[in-house]
């Protein structure tokens, strides 16, 4: 007796259903919008690994012969993914903190850096430095803050005639830096100092900005 039509198969239905369901890993839901409420960044690197494990699943599950241009059409399907995840990491990657870095040669340059990274950020700050004319081993990392906040340079000079700057970050607004400035450059707790006062200033975004 033959089964009832319902539950009759149709022709290619066991090959198109793994077909579909590896396709389903690679939708705009799935890869764009999935990824856009992931903020940190090894919750997005798990979420990636896991869309195309689905995927490699589902593809082992699919018969050999006659799915060449099905495998295409999902190679296909993740690339397209991973342009839509490259358009929406590095909005993310914006809304993350940043870190600030100084180095300084005394007397001869000094060079600043944003970025995520401690070493990274760092040995960006010392290159700069060694750009404005000092000698790479003379410039030494004087400062790191993160998040970076509100930040300032101070030139200082001593009674004697020698200078130096001094950097202030971390803080949480432009009021509260400057209060902070004004601590640090009060010449009645130092006596040996002739001059101080704040050369440039940053915000917590990074922004450089006069002092004035």
């Amino acid at each position: 007796m033959n089964s009832a039509p319902w539950r009759q198969r149709p022709a290619g239905a066991g090959r198109q259903a793994p077909i579909a369901h590896a396709l389903s890993h690679f939708t705009s839901k799935q890869c764009g919008l999935g990824a856009a409420k992931l903020r940190n960044r090894r919750q997005q690197k798990m979420f990636w690994a896991k869309r195309a494990m689905l995927a490699m699943m589902a593809l082992s599950r699919m018969k050999q012969g006659g799915n060449t241009m099905s495998r295409k059409l999902i190679s296909l399907a993740g690339s397209v993914c991973l342009l839509v995840a490259s358009a929406v990491v590095p909005g993310q990657a914006q809304d993350s903190p940043i870190g600030i870095a100084f180095a300084e040669a005394p007397e001869q340059s000094s060079g600043v850096c944003t970025g995520q990274n401690t070493d990274k950020t760092l040995a960006c700050a010392r290159e700069k430095c060694a750009e404005g004319g000092a000698m790479a081993k003379d410039c030494l990392r004087v400062k790191w803050c993160y998040p970076a906040g509100w930040s300032a340079d101070l030139f200082v000079q001593h009674k004697e005639g020698i200078h130096w700057h001094e950097y202030l970050c971390g803080w949480d607004s432009r009021e509260a830096l400057m209060a902070a400035v004004a601590v640090a450059c009060d010449l009645s707790r130092r006596d040996f100092i002739r001059e101080c006062s704040a050369v440039r200033l940053w915000d917590d975004s990074g922004r450089e900005m006069e002092a004035n």
